[in-house]
């Protein structure tokens, strides 16, 4: 059992640790791709579970000491309240979720050795992971711009619902009671939010292709194959280009961590996909009522959720687990499962209950 810090704030937010003890230390815990967010969540209550399963992130990679217990106590609870509960899936589950499997690259993928970071990159890459979507409203970047939204004039049109992430995270950051870096000197806190800015923006879809390439090229260009050669990924040359090459690879994991539901067991792809499709197709009601163009998998009556997985997974998925694989070779069972998952979505039957998804119209605004 972890020993826990001895705040007021920290055992307040571990009070239903012993409840979820036993899960996350099971095999298939917190340790594993196999882990059950929504058993968790159901256990102890949707508004603890990304404060309590943060701080033990925090704990398990030793990085309570490092900052304010109160302060990070008080940062978890407005993160959790600013993600939107009427979001199906761009929510504070989906930010835990995230974070959990960036977790994983840490751990089982050896991200921390092969990258060399110290505490201050992990902290900003796991705090980057869940505030990843924060205030997601459950509308793509694309349908922001189409209707010249708020959101889209304050970002310019340019990654804006990523923009408005790392605007949020750090608006609750600003707030002294919720600074938990406040203790750091400031070339530390600036590390920290360079990491973090990087990291969040780089999970805008535009630029998937953009960085696939750069890492294909990078892979090819050093010899990568199977962990040989994995650490030239690296450029020594001086701190700048340490810097700009860690951030490479952590904005790619990132990146992967948030489309990699598809590599978790089959009964929870379903559920959150599922979810997924709830907030695309109330985009694409909305996008019908304005007379907008109706967006890629949006469209509620001509779209066969089962029948599109496999082109996002092979498309999307797999793009990114098969090469970074190759850097850590660990990692491979995620890109197996997801490979499995692809033929399970190619025979997939759709319950009474999965095709409400089809004709349920959430109340739209």
């Amino acid at each position: 059992m972890l020993v826990l810090q001895k705040t007021t704030s920290i055992r307040t937010l571990y009070s239903d640790y012993e409840r979820v003890e036993a899960l996350l230390n099971a095999e298939d815990g917190f340790n594993s791709r196999n882990f059950d967010l929504f058993t968790v969540s159901d256990l102890i209550g949707r508004e603890k579970t990304l404060p309590l399963l943060s701080v033990h992130l925090f704990l398990q990679h030793n990085l309570i000491k490092h900052v304010n217990e109160h302060k990070l106590s008080r940062f978890l609870t407005e993160v959790s309240t600013t993600y939107r509960r009427d979001v199906s899936y761009h929510n504070d589950l989906h930010g835990i979720d995230v974070a959990q499997m960036a977790h994983l690259f840490l751990v089982q993928g050896g991200l921390t050795q092969l990258l060399e970071l110290n505490h201050l990159d992990t902290l900003a890459f796991l705090t980057a992971a869940i505030c990843h979507d924060l205030g997601h409203d459950g509308y793509t970047n694309a349908y922001h711009v189409n209707r010249v939204s708020q959101r889209a004039i304050a970002h310019n049109d340019v990654s804006v619902q990523e923009s408005y992430h790392v605007a949020e995270t750090f608006k609750i950051l600003s707030k002294s009671e919720a600074n938990f870096l406040d203790e750091l000197k400031p070339q530390a806190f600036k590390h920290i939010r360079q990491r973090m800015i990087g990291c969040i923006l780089a999970t805008d879809m535009a630029k998937h292709a953009s960085d696939l390439a750069s890492l294909k090229q990078l892979i090819d260009s050093k010899g990568i194959s199977e962990g040989e050669n994995a650490h030239l990924v690296l450029n020594k040359e001086n701190d700048q280009s340490l810097f700009k090459s860690q951030q490479f690879i952590l904005e790619t994991c990132l990146h992967a961590c948030d489309v990699s539901q598809q590599t978790r067991p089959f009964s929870t792809v379903a559920k959150w996909t599922y979810l997924l499709f709830e907030e695309f197709f109330n985009q694409g009601d909305l996008e019908k009522t304005h007379s907008l163009p109706v967006s890629f998998l949006c469209d509620r009556e001509t779209t066969s959720i089962p029948t599109m997985q496999p082109g996002f997974i092979t498309g999307v998925t797999l793009t990114l687990f098969a090469p970074l694989s190759q850097i850590m070779p660990s990692m491979t069972e995620f890109a197996d499962s997801a490979k499995e998952n692809c033929e399970k979505w190619q025979a997939y039957q759709e319950g009474e209950r999965e095709k409400l998804v089809y004709v349920k119209c959430k109340q739209q605004n």
